[in-house]
This record gives C-alpha cells, sequence and structure tokens, in this order.
C-alpha cells in the first residue's frame, strides 16, 4: 500500500510539473523545491546502488522567493542532469 502511496504522490507531482500556471509570482521556499527536486530524481533513478547520487547542503534560515515553482524546479532539474552528464563523462577513478 505503501508503494501505491507513493507512485500517486509522484504522478500528482509529475502533473503539477507539466502544468503550465498562472502563479509567476508565488512564493516559494528553496527547501521544499529542492525535496520535489529529490524525489523526481529517486523517481527517475530508482535507489539501486549504481545509480547517481544526488547531494545538497542547505543552510538554514534561507530566504523565500518569489516566481513560479515548476519553472524553478525545472531550472534546477536541467542543471542537476547537465552537472550529471559531465561527471559521466569523466574517466573512472582507480
Amino acid at each position: 500500500m505503501g508503494e501505491l502511496r507513493r507512485a500517486a504522490e509522484i504522478v500528482r507531482e509529475l502533473k503539477g510539473y507539466a502544468r503550465v500556471e498562472d502563479g509567476l509570482n508565488e512564493v516559494v521556499r528553496v527547501d521544499e523545491l529542492v525535496e520535489r527536486l529529490r524525489r523526481l530524481w529517486r523517481w527517475h533513478h530508482g535507489s539501486a546502488e549504481s545509480s547517481p547520487r544526488l547531494e545538497v547542503q542547505l543552510p538554514s534560515g534561507l530566504p523565500e522567493l518569489r516566481g513560479n515553482g515548476n519553472q524553478l524546479l525545472q531550472a534546477l532539474l536541467n542543471l542537476v542532469r547537465n552537472a550529471e552528464q559531465a561527471v559521466a563523462s569523466l574517466p573512472e577513478e582507480r
């Protein structure tokens, strides 16, 4: 049952991510935005040991942003994907 709830949450998240919103000036909390990014990352990559790790360290007391949360999420996701591709092209450590 827990997996069904998790799947439903992911579907809701993806629907919100894909939806065009009028909220261009909404309050966005960075910690919540990063948590959404982590959920999408885990959904996309799964939890296998071979999956790339996403490590984020946020300082406490970050100010809230104003903007479109879905567009900000997309920008973060693009940055993380670019970083993933850059790291994947590096030679393996010995």
